[in-house]
């Protein structure tokens, strides 16, 4: 089945054959019979073939410009018109899929067994100001995760991430906030015998400058890492805290 975008270009080659065709007619193809027309001679066959051709660029020329305009369309970023507006507020639907295959889904060292896993993800993301601006946004996901073989691994994820943006005439503050409740077996140096290990990850960066002069500014930085693994599994939880103070100096500011 041809898709609309597809029959649109197909139409759209077509319509530039009639003008490449209509520009390519020769004067030696037609008969010599000459008759005047508004002082100018034309042949008998020629005329018909004018009229012919002029009524054919018309119409590629017509095709080529709606239908470049709709092809236009087409191409366009699908998110652009599922964009909707409530006050000040913008959401806007998301949705993901997609397809992995993995040749060692227990993560074992030897009699390894593959599966393909389908990733189903619908969301949402809300956000407040322009990203070109001072904004805030905050994005909602929900994976769903089918194994085609191991179905008891089957598991449902939620993920929430959220930015912030502020530049004021001396304050500034931006940071992002990640949380992410997972289901899957473990790998990379930690081996749970192919089980699911459900557990809570955070990632959260803040980071906050105030603009003393032109010249001078201090700031600050805060990030917090944690892992929080299901209390009936023997693994650990791990918490990393960070901080940062900070001058700067621009010698060279205007």
């Amino acid at each position: 089945m041809i898709r609309p975008c597809q029959f649109e270009k197909l139409l759209f080659l077509v319509s530039e054959s009639l003008v490449r065709c209509s520009e390519s007619l020769k004067e030696d193809d037609l008969t010599r019979v000459q008759r005047p027309i508004n002082g100018v001679f034309y042949s008998d066959m020629k005329m018909k073939f004018a009229t012919k051709t002029a009524r054919s660029t018309q119409l590629g020329y017509a095709l080529s410009m709606a239908l470049g305009g709709y092809a236009t369309a087409c191409a366009g970023d699908s998110t652009d018109y599922l964009i909707f507006n409530v006050g000040r507020v913008t959401l806007r639907p998301l949705f993901e899929a997609s397809e992995t295959f993995n040749d060692n889904v227990f993560y074992q060292k030897r009699d390894t067994t593959s599966d393909f896993i389908t990733t189903v993800t619908p969301g949402l993301k809300a956000q407040l100001g322009q990203i070109d601006g001072n904004y805030f946004n905050i994005a909602f996901r929900h994976d769903e995760l089918l194994y085609a073989d191991q179905g008891h691994l089957n598991a449902s994820q939620n993920r929430l991430a959220a930015k912030l943006f502020y530049e004021g005439a001396r304050l500034s503050i931006q940071g992002s906030d990640n949380f992410e409740s997972l289901s899957s077996p473990l790998g990379g140096g930690i081996s749970t015998g192919g089980a699911l290990v459900n557990r809570d990850v955070f990632n959260d960066v803040y980071s906050a400058g105030y603009r003393i002069s032109q010249k001078t500014k201090v700031y600050t930085t805060l990030a917090l890492f944690r892992t929080d693994y299901d209390k009936k599994l023997s693994l650990f939880d791990t918490t990393t805290l960070r901080g940062t103070v900070g001058f700067e100096y621009s010698a060279f500011a205007k």
